[in-house]
């Protein structure tokens, strides 16, 4: 692996292509880990983060197409059980590190102003990448959503989390659609949730 190229492997987790289903290329789960222990060297620290979140740094999602990615790191205790004492207290679910993508509010790109951008070295090639931080509660209606952050304590977007049975082998797995304007992350949640989270490319 070389260059810029080798790192779209380390926020690699899904591309979006051109049409509405595209080859993923998944990595490896030696792959995988591989690199999620180089983002957490890189990581900010704990008292500059929205929310606290324990990565599980044995249990990554990867894959990528082309330079744009994302990589999802489960919060360690995260499981099924997590959400049936669900409240409306905010838990941690994960991170997803996201390779020249941003997400989208109201149909807009997140500035980088507003997001965690970390400095990510390999190889001698240097790259800022966002960095979202996840986490679940229980909204007063009783529903239950996603939370996504960036650099500040208010989540960038409040999502949907539906019921959504899935065969997974990992807490937290990805696939991705592509829309007139962007793209779709659908997170898979220890295999009984769903989110999906809007993205577009990441504004120079």
């Amino acid at each position: 692996m070389k260059n810029i190229r080798s790192l779209a492997l380390v926020m690699a987790a899904l591309a979006l292509h051109s049409a509405p289903a595209f080859s993923q290329q998944i990595l490896s789960r030696d792959e995988a880990m591989k690199y999620a222990f180089l983002v957490a060297q890189n990581e900010p620290a704990p008292s500059l983060a929205p929310i606290k979140v324990d990565a599980d740094l044995k249990r990554p999602f990867g894959g990528y197409e082309d330079e744009y990615g994302a990589l999802v790191l489960p919060e360690t205790k995260l499981t099924a059980a997590t959400f049936q004492s669900l409240g409306k207290d905010v838990i941690p679910v994960g991170q997803l590190w996201l390779r020249k993508l941003t997400p989208q509010v109201n149909g807009s790109a997140v500035e980088s102003s507003s997001l965690q951008l970390v400095s990510i070295t390999h190889e001698g090639e240097t790259v800022r990448v966002p960095l979202c931080l996840l986490g679940a509660r229980k909204t007063d209606s009783g529903a239950l959503e996603l939370l996504v952050f960036g650099k500040g304590r208010e989540p960038l977007l409040r999502l949907p989390l539906a019921k959504g049975q899935s065969s997974q082998s990992l807490p937290l797995e990805l696939s991705g659609e592509r829309e007139s304007d962007g793209g779709l992350i659908k997170l898979r949640i220890v295999g009984q949730y769903v989110a999906s989270i809007p993205v577009t490319e990441l504004p120079e």
